[in-house]
């Protein structure tokens, strides 16, 4: 066998080697009778089998290639895919791909979730002695890591280091009242009483929201606002509730809604007003493409005790009940939303009793 690989037959004597012509444009058209216009000549060139087999290879070795490159990249941070855009065409094409963005962002949730070793932080400093007054315009994202000597933890000893990731500073004056800050998939919400920031600290990115029009009270306080993932469109959209109108006779509010990446680059308006007055200020907690929120039980205390619930897809409302059956009675404010493992949770903290109550 390996004779008859290096080119011998059976007797050991040496036979010739077989190879595929490439025809060229000087040998098309001999051995044709009719005489046709005057062509190119053609040259019937023959290729090593080296070379034959090299040629026929390369489909193959470029589709693994590609592949590997996938899997390598969609292993590493942001900070790198950003910098390997600049590699190649090719590298850019698949790491701009929403397949690709997608893919590596499972793999992130999948690698965190495994090791949860990192956290980010973002303080919030007051300028004054009254909390509720006026905010540092200067934010800053902190990671926060837990460094561990046997990543298996089978060893106890452990230290954590915060170190800054990101900062930015914004004009002094530019928001004075902040609310809760929302994440979503690496994108962290800023909500402030003049201005909307979406925040990429993965890219050190920021963008500003476009004011809106639709709501009769400016700049006094911050408004229910929640930021969350449509699932059918795979853009994020900031859904953001306003007042109609606010008077002693009657107050009315509408919901509005901001698509990240969208065509209208603008806010709208939903076509679905909220079944109940929403709580302000607040910020959501969003969970399998909803939004909830708290009832405003002040201004109509005959509500149902539950959830305001609005659907990034098709942009309706609905209502998810609590616990009714909790004694003694927790009031709303003493209940904190959270969203765990893809699964919205609700905190009950029992002052008179010293007990907490998790619901999921």
């Amino acid at each position: 066998m390996a004779k008859l690989l290096d080119g011998e037959d059976s007797n050991g004597n040496a036979r010739r080697r077989r190879s595929l012509p490439i025809v060229t444009d000087e040998a098309k058209g001999k051995g044709k009778g009719k005489k046709s216009a005057p062509q190119k000549k053609q040259i019937t060139r023959w290729l090593p089998p080296k070379r034959q087999r090299i040629m026929m290879l390369q489909p193959i070795r470029h589709e693994l290639l590609a592949e590997m490159v996938w899997e390598i990249l969609i292993r590493l941070p942001v900070e790198s895919l950003a910098r390997f855009k600049l590699v190649s065409k090719a590298w850019q094409a698949i790491i701009s791909n929403p397949v690709f963005i997608r893919a590596h962002l499972q793999c992130s949730k999948q690698k965190q979730q495994r090791n949860p070793s990192s956290f980010l932080i973002v303080p919030q400093i007051y300028l004054g002695p009254n909390p509720s007054i006026t905010f540092s315009t200067n934010i800053r994202f902190y990671k926060w890591s837990l460094q561990q000597d046997d990543m298996k933890m089978r060893r106890s000893s452990s230290s954590s280091i915060a170190t800054l990731h990101y900062g930015r500073h914004f004009p002094a004056g530019e928001f004075e009242l902040v609310s809760q800050m929302a994440h979503c998939d690496g994108l962290v919400l800023l909500p402030t009483n003049s201005n909307t920031y979406i925040f990429n600290p993965a890219t050190r990115d920021a963008i500003s929201l476009l004011e809106s029009q639709h709501n009769v009270l400016q700049h006094c306080t911050c408004l229910p606002i929640g930021f969350g993932l449509d699932a059918s469109t795979g853009k994020y959209k900031v859904a953001r509730s306003f007042y109609r109108a606010f008077d002693y006779d009657s107050i009315s509010m509408g919901m509005e809604v901001f698509t990240i990446n969208g065509q209208d680059r603008s806010w709208t308006a939903s076509s679905m007003d909220p079944p109940y007055l929403i709580l302000c200020p607040q910020t959501a907690i969003y969970c399998k493409g909803c939004l909830f929120y708290f009832i405003d039980k002040e201004k109509q205390p005959c509500s149902p005790r539950g959830l305001i619930r609005f659907s990034l897809e098709d942009e309706t409302f609905g209502i998810t009940p609590l616990l009714n059956n909790v004694f003694p009675i927790v009031e709303d404010e003493d209940i904190v939303l959270h969203e765990l493992d893809g699964e919205l949770c609700a905190t009950f903290f029992c002052k008179s009793m010293q007990r907490l109550f998790l619901s999921v």
